[in-house]
């Protein structure tokens, strides 16, 4: 939701979406900001795994941890745990990273505290909506001027039906993906799968929230990002 990384990039020969598949967004958008208010948290497991395969090299993820949101009127706050273990492969040599990551959103900057082997980090950024799982506003303001979107046909994701958006960025330059599958809950507010694609239409990325908790009661202080004094802090936002 990276946690949720929606990173994708166009491929030109696509056509743009048709003016129904605009309505449609505007039909599932609508749909679900009106659903986010009757609701107060969520939590679930988060599961993420990359792929970048080729004949020289390849780099591969595999992560796991949990996800938090605190839904307070027009703001959401998340707080997001993940441990991940990857390996890259250039030709004979190979190399192995494990990273742990705890993320606290507060609806405007995120702050990333993190070990890569061992080295501690810690980072405040800009945060972006398309990657918070609780839909907002800011997400879909950000979809349509950023992608082109196209409803696809309704599936079923363990046991729940939702909706399937393929986005493709107006911007190919931006990002190494050529589409985005996202899956958004019928019965929740929630962003609970997406898929990434590069340009040969092979997936490379997949985020997937599961064992998902509805309104379970969590402590505000959990959402609180305390500055820790032994890591290295990084202030990358547009506005320091």
């Amino acid at each position: 939701m990276n946690y949720f990384t929606a990173v994708v990039a166009a491929i030109a020969c696509f056509a743009p979406p048709t003016t129904q598949d605009s309505d449609d967004l505007r039909r599932i958008e609508k749909q679900l900001l009106e659903m986010v208010p009757r609701f107060k948290t969520f939590s679930a497991t988060l599961t993420l795994k990359i792929d970048f395969s080729g004949v020289q090299s390849w780099d591969r993820s595999d992560g796991r941890g949990t996800v938090e949101y605190l839904i307070q009127g027009d703001k959401i706050v998340s707080r997001v745990e993940i441990t991940s273990e990857s390996t890259a492969s250039i030709g004979a040599s190979e190399s192995t990273t494990r990273d742990v990551h705890t993320m606290y959103g507060d609806g405007k900057y995120t702050f990333d505290v993190g070990e890569t082997n061992g080295t501690k980090m810690a980072f405040k950024l800009d945060t972006d909506p398309i990657q918070v799982a609780v839909p907002s506003k800011e997400m879909f303001d950000k979809w349509r001027k950023d992608f082109e979107t196209k409803i696809l046909p309704d599936e079923n994701l363990d046991g729940k039906e939702v909706w399937v958006l393929e986005a493709r960025p107006k911007d190919p330059e931006k990002t190494p993906a050529a589409r985005m599958l996202t899956y958004f809950r019928k019965d929740i507010p929630l962003m609970v799968k997406t898929v990434s694609y590069d340009k040969y239409d092979r997936p490379f990325q997949w985020t997937t929230l599961t064992e998902i908790k509805v309104d379970p009661k969590i402590d505000p202080e959990r959402f609180v990002f305390k500055r820790p004094p032994d890591f290295e802090y990084y202030d990358v936002t547009t506005e320091k």
